[in-house]
């Protein structure tokens, strides 16, 4: 880790704690081995946190086509697993599906994540 790193992800972090809509990210499902009984479960990777919505691509164009996408920012440090397409966040009662993650650098290590989602 770099020394931007150690500056950059914790503030970036910050902001998005303090000034984020907390939601429901559901990850994928993995295989857990309990090695005292010897048995594999799914485990489905589920967590809340929090995350700003940036912008609805049917603002910013002026189309209604585009009301069901929205941009979300959210921050890396701090969190148990990163966005994935294929993932599902929950906003204010409705579900998305992630269709776009795009990784932003703080130096070596990501500090935020754009993750475009849809309806």
């Amino acid at each position: 880790m770099g020394s931007l790193d150690s500056a950059i992800r914790p503030v970036a972090s910050q902001v998005v704690n303090q000034f984020g809509t907390t939601v429901t990210h559901v990850g994928d499902a993995f295989q857990k081995y309990d090695a005292t009984t010897g048995v594999v479960s799914k485990q489905q990777q589920r967590t809340e946190r929090k995350c700003i919505v940036e912008q609805s691509k049917g603002d910013r164009q002026g189309s209604s086509d585009n009301k069901n996408e929205l941009k979300l920012i959210m921050a890396s440090h701090g969190e148990n697993f990163a966005p994935e397409v294929g993932h599902s966040i929950t906003l204010n009662g409705k579900t998305y599906n992630v269709t776009a993650v795009v990784e932003q650098y703080s130096g070596d290590l990501v500090a935020t994540y754009e993750v475009m989602v849809k309806l």
